[in-house]
C-alpha cells in the first residue's frame, strides 16, 4: 500500500475521532478525570491528524492543508505546554526550547504574510484566508512572548492559556471539516467557511475566559487591593 495512503487514512480517522473528542469535551465538567482522559485523546488525534496532514500538505502542495495543520499542532501543543511550564514562566526560568516554538511560529507567520501579500498582488482572493491566519498567528506569538516575559493578569494565566489554545485547535479541526466537506457543495463565500468557526467559535471561548479567569489584583474585605502570585501546587513541570 503507499505510504502516503496510509498517511492520509491516519490524517481522516484521527480527524475525526479529535472532532468528536474535542465535541464531547464541551459538554463535559472541566477539570475532571472525564475532561482529562477525553482531552489527552483529543490532543493526540489533534497531533497525529496534523503530522499526517503536513506530509500531505507538501506532498500534494495543498496551502490550506498546510496552513491548518501548521496552526493545529501549535495550538494543542501550546495549550498542553502551558499547563507543564508555569513554575518556569514565574521564576524566569524557561529554557531554550520554550522559546523556540514561539520563535517557529513567527518565521512561519511571516513568511505566511509575505505570501498572502503576493497572492493579493496577483488576485488570488485565497490571499486574505492566509492574510487573516498570519495576523492571527502573530497575535498568538506576541501573547507566548508577553507570557514568557511574565507579563500576566491572571492567577491561573496557565489555565486560561490551556483553554485558549485547545478551543484554537478545536475551531481549526471544524474549519477542516468544513473546508473538505462543504467547499464544493454548499455555494458560499470562501471566506466563510475558512474564518466563520473562529468568528463564531471566539463567542464561548470568550466567556469561558472570563468565567475561570482569577485575576492578580482582588479587593479584601476592606476594599484594599491585594496581590497574588499563581500557585505552583501540582505543577507538573
Amino acid at each position: 500500500m503507499d505510504i502516503l495512503i496510509v498517511v492520509l487514512i491516519a490524517h481522516v480517522v484521527f480527524g475525526s475521532l479529535g472532532l468528536l473528542s474535542g465535541t464531547i469535551i464541551f459538554f463535559l465538567k472541566k477539570g475532571d478525570n472525564r475532561h482529562k482522559v477525553i482531552g489527552r485523546v483529543f490532543a493526540w488525534s489533534m497531533y497525529t491528524s496534523s503530522i499526517a496532514a503536513f506530509i500531505l500538505s507538501l506532498s500534494n502542495k495543498l496551502p490550506f492543508l498546510l496552513i491548518i495543520s501548521v496552526f493545529t499542532l501549535y495550538m494543542t501543543y501550546t495549550g498542553w505546554r502551558y499547563l507543564r511550564i508555569r513554575k518556569r514562566i514565574m521564576f524566569n526560568k524557561l529554557k531554550l526550547k520554550d522559546w523556540a516554538v514561539p520563535a517557529v511560529m513567527g518565521a512561519f507567520s511571516m513568511a505566511l504574510l509575505v505570501r498572502a501579500l503576493y497572492a493579493l498582488s496577483v488576485q488570488n482572493q485565497f490571499g486574505w484566508v492566509m492574510l487573516f491566519f498570519s495576523a492571527l498567528s502573530l497575535m498568538m506569538v506576541i501573547q507566548d512572548l508577553r507570557v514568557f516575559s511574565g507579563k500576566v493578569d491572571a492567577k491561573n494565566f496557565h489555565q486560561l492559556m490551556h483553554i485558549q489554545r485547545m478551543i484554537g485547535a478545536y475551531i481549526a479541526s471544524i474549519t477542516a471539516f468544513l473546508v473538505v466537506n462543504t467547499s464544493e457543495k454548499i455555494e458560499l463565500p470562501f471566506w466563510v467557511i475558512w474564518i466563520g468557526p473562529t468568528l463564531i467559535m471566539m463567542i464561548p471561548m470568550t466567556i469561558w475566559l472570563r468565567k475561570y479567569k482569577v485575576p492578580l489584583v482582588q479587593k479584601n474585605e476592606d476594599g484594599v487591593k491585594e496581590y497574588s502570585l499563581p500557585s505552583t501546587k501540582d505543577d507538573e513541570d
